[in-house]
């Protein structure tokens, strides 16, 4: 008897204790966290946790010990998922490049090196020229964009027909861009870097001292939304910003600069 009571104060104790936690990640939540996808997840496992540690309390002071089994279950199906996510770095799903952002805004600007990989990028960099323009002002800099190389007939064909379009319309957005970045007026102490790659292109990337940020492209011809994917640099070896930065690194082998 004495040892069934201890087991329903220690359940109801860890109960509590897990009620506790809960409330102080739903407050880091709310005051800390910017990112929708990452306060939604977080929400989700706090009240998860808070109902079942509830449920349990109530079952505990009517002797029925399904607490272990509850608990385990909603551990075992939320925790692992959030390792993962922890371990990957993945900081969020974007509709697109979140560059507003401030946190993203000041990395950008401020990374001792901003390598941008896409096919044309001419969109993208008018979409975002002030900030470019801030970042070109940072004097001992790199920034580098590794564009889709004009003259790589093969890759052209594809894109071109991919996106619906005709004749030599990369061609020329490529060739046009390379020209209207030169023309940028520049800090003398800010490095620009052009590079094209003769290999085809399978998603866009934004490489940041400590962010990297990825659009992935569609299969099929149109311009649908696309996800954008945002990484975080840790120290993890399963940490998918180094691995996206390994895999640029080894595709300037396959580019020359312009």
């Amino acid at each position: 008897m004495k040892v069934k009571k201890s087991y329903k104060l220690n359940t109801i104790v860890f109960a509590l204790i897990l009620i506790i936690v809960s409330a102080v990640l739903l407050y880091i939540t709310y005051n800390y966290i910017q990112d929708p996808i990452a306060i939604e997840i977080c929400k989700s496992i706090a009240y998860s946790i808070i109902t079942a540690a509830l449920f349990t309390i109530i079952i505990s002071i009517f002797e029925r010990n399904h607490f272990e089994e509850t608990l385990r279950t909603l551990l075992e199906k939320n925790l692992p998922f959030l390792d993962r996510l922890e371990k990957k770095g993945l900081e969020g799903f974007e509709s697109g490049f979140p560059l507003e952002n401030d946190t993203y805004e000041e990395n950008f600007i401020e990374s001792e090196i901003v390598t941008v990989v896409m096919n044309d990028g001419k969109r993208f960099f008018a979409n975002n020229i002030e900030l470019f323009r801030k970042r070109f002002n940072q004097s001992y800099k790199t920034t580098r964009f590794i564009l889709l190389d004009p003259d790589a007939a093969d890759s052209i064909s594809v894109l071109t027909r991919k996106n619906d379009h005709e004749g030599d319309y990369y061609i020329n957005k490529i060739n046009d861009f390379i020209k209207e970045l030169k023309k940028e007026s520049i800090n003398r102490d800010h490095k620009l870097e052009i590079y094209t790659q003769n290999l085809y292109t399978t998603m866009a990337v934004i490489l940041m001292d400590d962010y990297a940020m990825i659009s992935l492209y569609r299969i099929s011809p149109g311009q649908d939304e696309v996800p954008h994917l945002v990484f975080k640099k840790n120290e993890y070896d399963n940490c998918d910003y180094e691995k996206i930065r390994k895999d640029v690194e080894r595709l300037l082998k396959y580019g020359k600069i312009r």
